[in-house]
């Protein structure tokens, strides 16, 4: 029986699959950050977290993550 062949990089659907599941979990730390103290070591973990998660949207997709681009206000 032959091994699957595994694909060079994600496919497009699956590259914006995984923005979206970081996107997501990116949303659900803000509230928990933003209630502690950034002396905290739960709060430093989640900043370490984002940046993970920012260094794996930036490598996946060469874009910057939904959450840091710029809004327009009109």
């Amino acid at each position: 029986m032959q091994r699957p062949k595994r694909r060079p990089a994600l496919t497009d659907t699956q590259a914006a699959a995984l923005v979206t599941s970081i996107a997501a979990l990116h949303r659900d730390l803000v509230p928990l950050m933003a209630g502690l103290k950034p002396q905290c070591p739960d709060y430093q973990a989640i900043i370490e977290l984002s940046a993970a998660l920012q260094r794996a949207v930036r490598e996946t997709t060469g874009d910057d993550p939904p959450w840091m681009t710029a809004r327009v206000w009109g």
